[in-house]
C-alpha cells in the first residue's frame, strides 16, 4: 500500500497529486476518502452588516498559485529575489488557515471546496481512473461523533458531503466504505478510535 494522503489537502489538491505523481505509479485501486478538508466551514465575518473578510475557495487559490510559477521558482532558487521580495513586496494575502472542522450545520458561510466542485471531483476522480484501468473505492470518514450516534440521522456540516460521496458512488456503481462501520465492527469505542472529535488513535 502506498500512501499518498496528505494531512489538509482537498479533492482539488489530490487532484493535482495525482496528475504529477500518483498516476505514474499505475496503482490496482485508488482508495479515495477525501472529504474534511473539502467541507471545512468558515463562517462570514461582518461588520455593521458589511462583508469584512472573504473566504477563496481551494480551486480559487489553485489557480493563483498557477499563475505566480515563476515568482515561487525564484524564491525557492534566489536569495537576492527572497531579500527583495520581503523588503518591497506587498502581501496582499487575504486567505483564512485552517481552521478546527466545525460539527454542526451553520446557515452561511463559505467551503473551502464547494460542494458541487466536491461531487464533480470525486466523479473526475473516478473516471479519470477508469480510463487508466484502475480500480476506485470510496472510503467513507469517520470521527468521534459519527460513531456516537452511527445510528441516528442528525444533519452536520459534513452530511451533504456523505451524501454526495454515496451518490456518486451509486451512480459511477463503485464499493463505499464506512469507516464507522469498520471500526464498529471491530469493537471501537469513539474514546478508543479517537483522541479528539476529528483524529484517531494509534489503535
Amino acid at each position: 500500500v502506498l500512501s499518498g494522503a496528505t494531512p489538509g489537502y482537498s479533492t482539488e489538491q489530490s487532484k493535482v497529486l495525482l496528475k504529477e505523481h500518483g498516476w505514474a505509479l499505475e496503482p490496482d485501486l485508488l482508495v479515495l476518502g477525501s472529504m474534511w478538508s473539502d467541507n471545512n466551514l468558515r463562517p462570514a465575518l461582518w461588520s455593521d452588516y458589511k462583508l469584512v473578510a472573504w473566504h477563496r475557495t481551494d480551486r480559487d487559490w489553485l489557480d493563483e498559485l498557477g499563475k505566480r510559477r515563476l515568482q515561487h521558482a525564484l524564491q525557492r532558487t534566489s536569495f537576492a529575489f527572497n531579500w527583495l521580495f520581503t523588503a518591497f513586496g506587498k502581501n496582499d494575502s487575504d486567505h483564512f488557515a485552517v481552521s478546527w472542522q466545525e460539527s454542526e450545520i451553520r446557515d452561511e458561510g463559505f467551503r473551502r471546496v464547494p460542494l458541487e466542485q466536491y461531487a464533480e471531483n470525486l466523479d473526475s476522480i473516478a473516471l479519470d481512473a477508469a480510463q487508466r484501468d484502475i480500480g476506485v473505492i470510496f472510503l467513507s470518514p469517520c470521527n468521534q461523533i459519527l460513531l456516537q450516534r452511527a445510528n441516528q440521522h442528525r444533519d452536520t456540516s459534513w452530511s451533504p458531503y456523505l451524501r454526495a460521496m454515496e451518490k456518486i458512488a451509486s451512480v459511477r456503481d463503485l464499493p463505499i466504505v464506512s469507516g464507522c462501520e469498520v471500526l464498529l465492527k471491530n469493537g471501537m469505542s469513539a474514546s478508543t478510535a479517537f483522541i479528539d472529535a476529528m483524529h484517531p488513535t494509534a489503535t
